[in-house]
């Protein structure tokens, strides 16, 4: 097929430069590109900004892969006057258009997209653009999530909701729970942003390790772990070893029935001092001033 394009250069393939911190090429898109271009021919071409006597990749990485695997030697391209933030911008931008990404890897990319867009456009940050608006309305500006929802057709809210997601969840957690299930389910990252920060690595282990599938499910082993580390818990796990050592020898029940004797004893002195408590309570509202205060409450 004879390939047409309008304002764009051929560069080498081998001059095209990836940039640091580019998202990594998923072989498989690659190898799907790469028949394309055989079939029909490269339909968009890619995007390079120009540094120095440098070709620098803006947007474009499996297209560049895929002209290399053909053994193509040069790659029509749009050259842009990007500066390295801007550039860096509409890299994510295109990287966030696609479909095999999950949902945590789209809240990183909004939140990643919205701290350049405000290196570029500072005036745009909350309370700058507000006081702004308010001294001269006419230099209202728009704020990321406005200027991305009108390019990409998603409402506002989603993209304040997502942002947000990606702004408050830890790195730690994030990392912890990439690959899982979890990942790819917006509901669930919120539901772990009620936690505190080490809930949420607990949770997230479960997860990762497979003790649980949702959230919901890891707070309640959380729940019950705690449970058991309590001195009611303890107790209560010394009267089932009790009971397991009717059928081990006589050692190790006088073992047991020791360790349970000690864990009574802790439990009785919770319990006395409890009731103290109670008993001073009882005492103060039997005193003569607290009836009085009581019946004149009741007149």
């Amino acid at each position: 097929m004879v390939e047409k394009y309008e304002n764009v250069v051929w560069i080498p393939v081998d001059e095209v430069k990836v940039p640091d911190g580019h998202r990594r090429a998923d072989r498989k898109i690659i190898r799907e590109t790469e028949k394309s271009i055989e079939q029909i021919g490269l339909l968009n071409p890619i995007t390079v900004r120009q540094h120095n006597s440098e070709w620098i990749l803006v947007a474009g990485r499996h297209r560049l892969e895929a002209f290399k695997l053909l053994g193509r030697s040069e790659i029509p391209a749009h050259v842009t006057q990007f500066d390295e933030g801007e550039a860096k911008l509409a890299t994510l931008y295109e990287n966030l258009c696609r479909t095999n990404m999950t949902k945590l890897e789209q809240v990183n990319g909004l939140k990643e997209c919205k701290r350049i867009y405000q290196t570029i456009h500072p005036e745009s940050k909350r309370g700058v653009a507000g006081a702004m608006a308010r001294h001269n309305p006419a230099t209202a500006v728009s704020s990321f999530a406005r200027d991305y929802a009108e390019k990409t057709g998603m409402s506002v809210r989603d993209v304040n909701r997502k942002i947000s997601i990606g702004e408050r969840l830890h790195d730690q957690v994030k990392e912890a729970i990439q690959d899982t299930a979890t990942a790819n389910n917006l509901s669930e990252l919120e539901n772990l942003l009620r936690c505190d920060f080490d809930t949420q690595l607990k949770i997230a282990e479960h997860i990762k390790g497979g003790k649980a599938k949702s959230v919901a499910e890891a707070e309640r082993l959380i729940s019950k772990v705690h449970f058991w580390d309590t001195p009611a818990g303890k107790f209560r796990k010394a009267i089932g070893r009790a009971r397991s050592a009717l059928l081990l020898d006589n050692k190790s029940k006088e073992s047991l029935l020791r360790q349970e004797e000690i864990l009574r004893e802790s439990y009785r002195e919770e319990l006395l001092v409890l009731r103290k408590q109670v008993d001073e309570l009882i005492e103060m509202l039997s005193s003569p001033k607290q009836q009085q205060v009581t019946n004149s409450e009741d007149a």
